[in-house]
């Protein structure tokens, strides 16, 4: 469940009077002050600023490595890993793709493909026997 925080005045553990805390209940509710004349230069035509905002701050985040594609598509209601691909792609951000990480999944589906060839073969072997 996501995180709520909502200002309490006084701490539960007592405080000065007018002290303000964040007491846990699930989302987290931010308000921005914008001038008028940055609202167009920072916001999408036609978009929701709350949708641009939210979108900017998980964006970033996942840049950082700070949420995986999984909290980000759970964050922003993406359904599918297409859509959330083409959500990252119009937002230029591009997977990070080395080619370790391409000779590492070569070695892997080459290990896998050979283990499917020796399946296939002990089946082809067995249905021989008996049949």
């Amino acid at each position: 469940m996501p995180n709520r925080f909502y200002p309490t005045l006084t701490p539960p553990w007592g405080g000065a009077p007018g002290c303000r805390t964040l007491s846990y209940t699930g989302i987290m509710q931010i308000t921005l002050d914008i001038p008028d004349e940055l609202v167009s230069p920072l916001l999408p035509i036609g978009q929701d600023p709350g949708r641009a905002a939210l979108e900017a701050l998980a964006i970033e985040a996942y840049r950082q490595h700070r949420l995986t594609g999984y909290q980000l598509r759970q964050l922003l209601g993406i359904q599918s890993r297409y859509e959330f691909d083409g959500f990252l792609k119009q937002h230029q951000v591009w997977l990070e793709y080395s080619l370790e990480d391409f000779e590492r999944e070569r070695e892997v589906g080459e290990r896998l493909w050979q283990k499917r060839q020796n399946e296939l073969a002990e089946q082809a072997e067995g249905k021989r026997r008996t049949g």
